[in-house]
């Protein structure tokens, strides 16, 4: 399982989602294309674990990010910025996260929400350095806020994506982003 994963986000890397078929999965790994279904159901469960590759990845990256930082304003900075490079570094597998791969009524698997949990709380952890006494509903506000906004510049920064002409750089964006949080945020406590 782990080796059609790992061979499906290659290909996701290299040329994009729509170059992945079940076919071109097990010709990589060296398997007939039938035995990925005795794993998967289909190729949008593939994705699905794929996106949950992608997410501890991502955490990781930014684990060890935050970890080299100093103070909190430094490692949400820190944080962001090693968000952006991840993105930027890997487009296609990014864009793959912007996707739903579930049914409507399918809710996320746990194997995806602890790896999303995980990263949101790495910004937790930081900004619970800066407000210890905030209380729980708006500590959990501020972090989806912040979270929420990282995510979504680091999504626009892709190819293909809404803006198109950039006035300046994402990274200078996303700074913009953190440190004007951080100082609204500073205000409000």
């Amino acid at each position: 399982m782990r080796l059609a994963v790992e061979a499906a986000a290659s290909i996701i890397d290299a040329e994009g989602v729509r170059a992945v078929t079940t076919r071109r999965i097990a010709a990589e790994i060296g398997y007939v294309p039938g035995t990925l279904y005795t794993h998967f159901r289909n190729l949008d469960e593939i994705f699905v674990y794929v996106n949950a590759l992608t997410l501890k990845d991502l955490r990781l990256r930014c684990g060890s990010a935050v970890a080299g930082a100093g103070d909190a304003n430094e490692a949400l900075l820190a944080l962001g910025a090693a968000y952006l490079a991840y993105a930027q570094e890997h487009p296609n597998r990014f864009e793959l996260l912007l996707r739903r791969h579930l049914n409507e009524n399918e809710a996320v698997p746990e194997f995806v929400q602890q790896n999303v949990d995980q990263l949101i709380a790495l910004v937790e952890a930081q900004l619970r350095r800066l407000e210890p006494d905030a209380d729980a509903a708006t500590m959990e506000n501020r972090v989806r806020a912040l979270w929420s906004g990282i995510h979504g510049t680091s999504a626009l920064a892709l190819p293909r994506q809404v803006f198109t002409n950039r006035w300046q750089s994402d990274q200078s964006i996303l700074e913009t982003l953190i440190e004007r949080f951080l100082t609204a945020g500073a205000r409000d406590v």
